[in-house]
């Protein structure tokens, strides 16, 4: 591994001599923490804080390619101290509005993806990801449709990986309807150590409006299914499902209230947010009818340059346990051409309106 990163290094240095019109080199720092105080069956309380990093060259290849060559690390404010250091490589072919990306992908951990579907830790645990992407950016389409391999199949260890699409249609401006699909598979052609398919799916909409004088409203509900495909690991319950919804307000140059309830049965995903489901992570317990209520405030700040400042607290009512979270993280971004023009960027949109990591109201 030492080997592997002191090569990837060289090559970070040596790269600009060997590029081709057009190079960038891209950096971008995260500075996280996140406290769960959960004390109840279904999901245990945790602290994760740390620093992450992430520094690449991208070319210009060609009229339509982009290529992205660079490093990627993660420090966990433990005492034993430990650092991941992971390559970040990458080949992308864009139109103007659809993007394909081989190798590390983009959105990596959440996605987007409703709390059911999707806990909102990974965003800090798993937050790179390899596989294949297909990303649509138009007016009224928006399409994120991934494949992201965890574990490759071996004699002991059977291939992991979750895979989906996030399909989002707009129709005034206002008003997004939405299409949601994550899946989890367990397995393996060539060794039988186990096998599973895990998946969940959503199908609601997201309503925002801003009223002049009084801030921003948004709205959000969903109807969502789950699905244990030939496996024991639930004691033979299959299928579930049960409703999601989340209110907020937001006033001007203030955070965002909002508020969040979750009724369902038999509900399982293995990459969600375990205080939804009606087992816990070790499938230990079991309640086949769950109640979940939530409210927070919370929101993002710019601070100038691109950076950006998140800050969000819970109350979590979870059946009859009480619980609280909070979490902040600091971006900071930084970009320095080295050669030519600057390479072609997806849009981005104004930071100022940028919703908060867990706003799930909002496209």
């Amino acid at each position: 591994m030492r080997s592997f990163a002191f090569l990837t290094i060289l090559l970070l240095l040596l790269g600009p001599s060997y590029a081709g019109p057009s190079v960038v080199f891209k950096s971008s720092f995260l500075f996280y923490g996140d406290n769960t105080e959960f004390f109840e069956p279904f999901r245990t309380g945790e602290t994760i804080l740390g620093q992450q990093g992430k520094g690449f060259f991208e070319a210009a290849v060609g009229p339509d390619g982009t290529l992205r060559v660079g490093v990627f690390y993660d420090f966990r404010s433990t005492t034993d101290q430990q650092v991941i250091v992971k390559p970040v490589l990458a080949g992308e072919f864009r139109t103007n509005t659809s993007r394909l990306i081989f190798g590390a992908l983009e959105k990596g951990g959440k996605h987007g993806y409703l709390e059911p579907l999707s806990v909102t830790t990974l965003e800090f645990t798993r937050p790179l990801e390899y596989g294949l992407q297909w990303l649509l950016e138009e007016p009224d389409w928006k399409v994120d449709a991934f494949l992201d391999w965890h574990q490759l199949n071996t004699p002991s260890q059977p291939e992991t990986l979750d895979y989906g699409f996030l399909l989002k249609r707009g129709t005034d401006g206002r008003l997004w309807l939405e299409m949601q699909f994550h899946g989890y598979h367990e397995g393996g052609q060539l060794y039988s150590v186990a096998f599973r398919n895990n998946w969940a799916a959503a199908l609601g909409f997201k309503w925002k409006a801003e009223i002049e004088g009084l801030g921003t409203f948004r709205l959000s509900g969903f109807g969502v299914m789950s699905g244990d495909v030939l496996s024991t690991n639930l004691d033979e319950v299959a299928y579930g499902g049960g409703g999601y919804f989340r209110a907020g307000f937001q006033p001007p140059w203030l955070p965002e209230l909002f508020v969040g309830g979750w009724r369902g049965r038999d509900f399982f995903f293995q990459e969600g947010d375990m205080n939804y489901a009606s087992f816990n992570a070790t499938k230990t317990f079991y309640r086949a009818d769950r109640d979940y209520w939530e409210v927070g405030i919370g929101g993002t700040l710019p601070l100038g340059g691109g950076i950006l400042l998140n800050s969000e607290s819970r109350i979590h009512w979870v059946d009859e346990y009480f619980a609280f979270s909070s979490r902040h993280a600091l971006t900071m971004p930084f970009d320095l051409p080295l050669l030519g023009e600057k390479a072609p960027q997806p849009e981005v949109k104004d930071p100022s309106r940028k919703k908060p990591s867990r706003d799930h109201a909002q496209p």
